[in-house]
Protein backbone atom coordinates (compact mmCIF):
# COMPACT_ATOMS: atom_id res chain seq x y z
CA UNK A 1 0.00 0.00 0.00
CA UNK A 2 2.75 2.35 1.15
CA UNK A 3 4.66 2.17 -2.80
CA UNK A 4 0.97 3.03 -4.39
CA UNK A 5 0.45 5.45 -1.99
CA UNK A 6 3.53 7.65 -2.35
CA UNK A 7 3.54 7.06 -6.28
CA UNK A 8 -0.06 7.83 -6.69
CA UNK A 9 1.00 11.38 -4.60
CA UNK A 10 3.93 11.74 -6.62
CA UNK A 11 1.80 11.95 -10.29
CA UNK A 12 -0.38 14.57 -8.52
CA UNK A 13 -3.31 12.60 -6.75
CA UNK A 14 -4.75 14.14 -3.73
CA UNK A 15 -5.44 11.46 -0.94
CA UNK A 16 -6.50 11.09 2.56
CA UNK A 17 -5.17 7.91 3.97
CA UNK A 18 -6.01 6.61 7.29
CA UNK A 19 -5.47 3.71 9.91
CA UNK A 20 -7.43 0.03 9.56
CA UNK A 21 -10.66 0.16 10.98
CA UNK A 22 -13.13 -2.34 11.35
CA UNK A 23 -16.31 -1.91 10.60
CA UNK A 24 -19.49 -2.32 12.83
CA UNK A 25 -23.11 -1.53 12.24
CA UNK A 26 -26.43 -2.25 14.51
CA UNK A 27 -28.85 -4.59 14.04
CA UNK A 28 -32.22 -2.80 13.39
CA UNK A 29 -34.09 -5.65 14.76
CA UNK A 30 -32.20 -6.67 17.79
CA UNK A 31 -30.32 -3.48 18.22
CA UNK A 32 -26.97 -4.94 18.85
CA UNK A 33 -23.02 -3.96 17.42
CA UNK A 34 -22.49 -6.83 14.58
CA UNK A 35 -19.20 -6.80 13.59
CA UNK A 36 -17.38 -8.97 10.48
CA UNK A 37 -15.95 -13.01 11.22
CA UNK A 38 -14.38 -15.53 9.24
CA UNK A 39 -15.29 -18.99 9.53
CA UNK A 40 -12.57 -21.68 8.56
CA UNK A 41 -12.55 -25.38 8.44
CA UNK A 42 -9.37 -27.36 8.83
CA UNK A 43 -8.52 -30.54 7.91
CA UNK A 44 -4.59 -31.88 8.99
CA UNK A 45 -2.87 -34.65 10.44
CA UNK A 46 -2.70 -35.00 14.29
CA UNK A 47 0.70 -34.10 14.38
CA UNK A 48 -0.32 -30.38 13.47
CA UNK A 49 -3.37 -29.49 15.53
CA UNK A 50 -1.24 -27.95 18.11
CA UNK A 51 0.19 -25.55 16.33
CA UNK A 52 -3.34 -24.69 14.17
CA UNK A 53 -4.89 -24.61 17.64
CA UNK A 54 -1.95 -21.76 18.99
CA UNK A 55 -1.47 -19.69 15.57
CA UNK A 56 -5.77 -19.61 15.68
CA UNK A 57 -5.79 -18.55 19.75
CA UNK A 58 -2.77 -15.77 18.90
CA UNK A 59 -5.53 -14.22 16.25
CA UNK A 60 -8.06 -14.55 18.70
CA UNK A 61 -9.58 -17.40 16.91
CA UNK A 62 -12.47 -19.78 18.69
CA UNK A 63 -12.60 -23.58 18.13
CA UNK A 64 -15.90 -24.32 17.94
CA UNK A 65 -15.30 -28.21 17.41
CA UNK A 66 -12.52 -31.03 16.72
CA UNK A 67 -13.16 -34.21 15.83
CA UNK A 68 -10.97 -37.14 14.89
CA UNK A 69 -11.48 -39.16 11.41
CA UNK A 70 -11.67 -43.07 11.31
CA UNK A 71 -8.38 -42.55 9.04
CA UNK A 72 -5.92 -40.79 12.07
CA UNK A 73 -6.88 -37.10 10.74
Amino acid sequence: MGVLIEKMRREGYEMAVSPPAVLTRIDEKTGNLLEPFESVEIDTDLDHVANIVENLNNRKGVLLNAYEQPDGR
